[in-house]
Parts: C-alpha cells; sequence; structure tokens
C-alpha cells in the first residue's frame, strides 16, 4: 500500500506549532527539533517559514487538490457531449462518431469519462 504525502492526523496543526515554538520561544536549534519530534530537518524549517505572522497559531495540513487541470477538456467539448447526450440518448461510441462527423476531435475515452462524471 502506498503512503499518502499528508496527513489526516486533526492534531497534526498543534505538532507543527509546537515545533515552532520550540525554535522561535525555547530557542531550539531546527536539528534538536527534528530529532526530538522525529521529523526530517528541512520539514520543520518549512514549518517555520510558513508561520510568518509569529503569532505561534496551529499550521494547518494543507490541501493535496490541484490547483489546475492543464489537460482537462474545454468546457465547450464538454457542453457538446452533453448536448448530444440528450440529444440522441445513444452511447458513448455513437456520441463521439457524432462528434467527429461535426468536427469536434475528440477521444472515445474522454467522451465515456466525460458520461460517467455527468450521470445522464
Amino acid at each position: 500500500m502506498k503512503r499518502m504525502a499528508y496527513t489526516k492526523n486533526p492534531s497534526m496543526g498543534k505538532v507543527r506549532r509546537d515545533a515552532v515554538k520550540l525554535i522561535k520561544q525555547d530557542g531550539w536549534s531546527v536539528r534538536k527539533v527534528a530529532k526530538y519530534l522525529g521529523y526530517n530537518p528541512s520539514t520543520i524549517s518549512r514549518w517555520c517559514k510558513r508561520d510568518t505572522s509569529g503569532d505561534l497559531h496551529e499550521l494547518p495540513t494543507r490541501s493535496s487538490r490541484p490547483k489546475r487541470s492543464p489537460q482537462a477538456l474545454d468546457k465547450k467539448v464538454v457542453h457538446a457531449i452533453i448536448k448530444k447526450r440528450r440529444e440522441t440518448r445513444r452511447c458513448g461510441q455513437v456520441i463521439h462518431q457524432a462528434l467527429l462527423r461535426e468536427g469536434i476531435e475528440v477521444s472515445l475515452p474522454s467522451v465515456q469519462r466525460t458520461l460517467s462524471r455527468y450521470p445522464l
């Protein structure tokens, strides 16, 4: 089983806050805190950089969700797939061929994936 790069531990923000507190208020070195908590020193350094305000608040876990999808289908193509499905009420292969005849170039897996994403 692959391990995720992030944690869902609800108290992880407090651990990060305490690590930053040990460095900024108690004067511990980054290496000492890393060894004490069992993390890599570069991780502890990143936590310290994230605490820009200096008021030592919890540092929540950042979302791993992608900020953008550069390979996503154009909205016009998605709308054309949905429109063709509503008109014909046919399967993905038929919709794919109909779109190709209309000059809309899209792959069959993209059509099928779009149809499964939008339950029609």
